[in-house]
């Protein structure tokens, strides 16, 4: 159902809430979490929930972590450990400030590409992408519905076949942050650059 230690689903909850309305947002987004994990055949016969189990006291402990928060903040659901389908996810939240994570123009992932000998480029440009992912998760970023951090354009990457058609020698391929991003900008807007 869920690797260890992969972010389910994430929400941004803004600050000056009272308690109530946190957790108000706080159990909608569990619900959504909860979903999630059913649809991916967790399940739980115990709790509030019908696939995920929170250990106690971490949404009370989350209700008052946001209620104090001067800024927004980023809650994601995270999974504790692999869970095959037919069990329950135990999750956990993380708790982010949402802040500058990436500038424009910062680049993400950065590699030589030799047409002669290295695998073909759309493969090199799918493992960047997964790499760049991985990277903004581990800071903290939110996650879209597709549980992805980064988004290239289809055109960019329908582009970058049609280029690699003409490429001879060895390039430069980098994947570019598009414009500023806050931690709660998801997915990143990246830009892929070839560099002859």
């Amino acid at each position: 159902a869920c690797k260890v230690s992969e972010v389910i689903s994430s929400v941004v909850i803004e600050p000056g809430q009272s308690r109530a309305a946190i957790r108000n947002a706080l159990d909608g987004f569990l619900n959504t979490v909860d979903d999630i994990a059913y649809r991916r055949g967790a399940r739980s016969t115990d709790g509030d929930y019908r696939a995920i189990y929170l250990r106690p006291g971490v949404v009370d402990f989350a209700v008052e972590e946001l209620y104090t928060a001067d800024t927004a903040r980023i809650i994601r659901a995270v999974s504790e450990s692999n869970t095959i389908p037919g069990i329950p996810v135990v999750a956990y939240l993380e708790i982010y400030p949402d802040q500058l994570v990436y500038a424009k123009h910062t680049v993400l992932v950065e590699r030589v590409w030799n047409p002669m000998r290295d695998s073909e480029i759309d493969r090199v440009i799918l493992d960047m992408l997964n790499q760049a992912n991985v990277q903004a998760i581990n800071l903290g970023m939110a996650v879209n519905e597709d549980l992805e951090a980064v988004l290239l354009p289809g055109s960019a990457f329908l582009e970058a076949l049609f280029v690699a058609r003409d490429i001879k020698e060895p390039v430069t391929i980098r994947l570019v942050v598009a414009e500023d991003t806050w931690r709660s900008d998801t997915p990143i807007p990246i830009e892929l650059q070839i560099i002859r």
